[in-house]
């Protein structure tokens, strides 16, 4: 019995096809699942940093309108810029650094220390 080589070509090379195939579209769509994920943590970062520089900004604001101590809660602000280093490109980590070093400098004016 002869051994249809066209045969066994033509299936071995449909099979190695599906192979790649699936391979290749499995590193796709983890290649853009692991983007989406990073857009959306990124996202997520921004939006806690910038609540929390929003609250820190505006009770030392009404603490200088107000001439009193001002009483900041550093948690959240920490705790976000520390979330937002993890995830954020260069670019965002560097304006994020300045925002912090203005809100030092503006805390020290109140307190003659850094904030805690």
């Amino acid at each position: 019995m002869a051994v249809p080589w066209e045969l066994l070509i033509s299936t071995a090379g449909a099979v190695t096809a599906t192979i790649v195939g699936v391979v290749a579209g499995g590193v796709a769509g983890r290649h853009s699942e692991n983007r989406k994920w990073l857009q959306e943590t990124q996202t997520s970062a921004y939006e806690r940093f910038l609540q929390a520089f929003g609250a820190v900004e505006m009770e030392l604001r009404e603490a200088f309108l107000e001439r009193r101590r001002p009483a900041v809660a550093w948690g959240p602000f920490n705790a976000a810029i520390q979330s937002l280093s993890l995830v954020a490109n260069p670019e965002a980590a560097a304006a994020a650094l300045q925002l912090c070093d203005v809100i030092e400098d503006f805390s020290i004016l109140f307190t003659g220390a850094a904030p805690g």
